[in-house]
């Protein structure tokens, strides 16, 4: 009879290995000031098969793979910063398979439409800060991107503006967002346990706002410089459409006369800049943790504000990281196209597709979804890839397809993966 470790484990730990790894996972336990069965309820295994990791005198004791991946997803729930992703998996002896180095994520997500800042070091934390709505299309790449993250060992905080939202809707609204994220997770090969979500009306408390709530204000926009910058920071003004051509933009902002001229727009960015100081408040503590933000590149303006507000070292180990936006008209946004909303369907997707293209005179909409929304997918799922047309998989695929051909190959690859969830 075969008594050893299952033939699946690579790594056969010698008898100090092996208790090296219990005498840490007893210390980790203590930490989070747990009993060994509420341990176990936590890991989501048996009690006595919990103790065993910590107690056993079998000279094949630990947790199975499997085991040890529930085991890592809970100590990154439970202490946070105190444990770093991975480490049960490396005391236990497992090779994780899933693992990308943060340089490969960086080059992989730049040649998939991001904007990725050059330091080579691997941040800690990634903070995807968003506000709370129907998942679309847009919010399943920067799923993959946090994801691809998480396989290099970055924790991933998505914390969601659900400030405006009437409570009848926020709790099934979440449910629905947060599914679909961690369901993208497990489809970019990232375990969803190295997610965490919150919301803003769980940290903006009364406290942290009579604390910080004056401060925050006064600081930050003592540094904001011209009033314009609050505007493209708050998006009252667009920053994309600004970039390229200034009086239109704010001509279109004074002709609208909509929901992105009132005032508590203002208040945006102030929210996003207390949250994110709440966020960073280890940092402040521990002088080696780094982090990198990721979002949209409409936010690159509010995030140049808040380094200019936050005057200490903190801000020099804060990078951020930048889907470029797809090619939209100025006057709309992804959220606003239900062809775009993670419950699309491959005709729908498809004539939106088609139709925009005809209508803009280019292919930049479909060069992007194939950059996006098929390649960066095809990039962490092996599976997924060899589903794809190879030809949205090449550079010049707006020379080797046809309009109709690359829509609705695009459609076909992208509900695809959006169906995950």
């Amino acid at each position: 009879m075969n008594i050893g470790r299952p033939t699946e484990r690579p790594v056969h730990l010698t008898p100090e290995q092996r208790q090296a790894a219990q005498l840490q996972t007893a210390q980790w336990r203590e930490l989070t000031g747990l009993s060994q069965q509420r341990m176990a309820l936590v890991v989501g295994v048996g009690h006595s098969t919990y103790r065993a990791w910590e107690t056993s005198k079998d000279p094949n004791a630990g947790p199975s793979k499997v085991q040890v991946r529930q085991l890592d997803g809970a100590l990154q729930r439970l202490l946070d910063s105190r444990y770093r992703q991975g480490h049960a998996v490396e005391m236990w002896g497992w090779v994780d398979d899933d693992r990308l180095s943060y340089p490969t994520v960086t080059a992989v997500l730049r040649s998939c439409g991001f904007l990725v800042p050059s330091a080579a070091a691997t941040p800690d934390v990634m903070i995807w800060v968003h506000r709370l709505r129907e998942p679309n299309i847009v919010h399943g790449v920067l799923s993959l991107a946090a994801a691809a993250a998480s396989r290099a060992g970055v924790a991933t905080r998505l914390i969601l503006d659900d400030v405006s939202l009437p409570s009848g809707s926020r709790q099934d609204l979440l449910a629905e967002f947060s599914s679909r994220v961690r369901a993208w997770f497990t489809f970019a090969g990232a375990t969803s346990a190295s997610l965490s979500i919150s919301l803003y009306s769980e940290i903006l408390t009364a406290d942290l706002l009579a604390a910080r709530g004056w401060d925050t204000v006064e600081n930050y926009l003592q540094s904001a410089g011209p009033t314009l910058d609050l505007l493209l920071a708050s998006k009252i003004v667009s920053p994309l459409q600004y970039s390229t051509d200034a009086e239109q933009s704010v001509l279109e902002l004074v002709q609208r006369g909509n929901e992105s001229l009132r005032s508590a727009r203002l208040l945006t960015p102030l929210r996003n800049w207390l949250v994110f100081d709440a966020e960073l408040a280890s940092m402040t503590e521990d002088a080696k943790r780094s982090a990198v933000t990721l979002g949209a590149g409409d936010e690159r303006v509010m995030w140049e504000l808040w380094h200019r507000g936050r005057k200490d070292q903190v801000s020099g180990r804060v990078q951020h990281i930048f889907l470029q936006p797809a090619p939209l008209p100025s006057y709309r946004v992804p959220w606003q196209e239900s062809a775009l909303t993670a419950r699309t369907t491959k005709p729908l997707l498809s004539t939106y597709l088609r139709n925009r293209t005809l209508y803009d005179g280019n292919t930049d909409l479909l060069e992007w979804f194939a950059r996006s929304a098929v390649q960066l997918p095809a990039e962490l799922n092996p599976q997924f890839r060899d589903s794809v047309d190879p030809a949205l998989l090449e550079p010049d695929v707006a020379e080797r397809m046809t309009t109709d051909a690359m829509a609705s190959a695009i459609a076909q690859a992208v509900c695809a993966w959006t169906s995950e969830a």
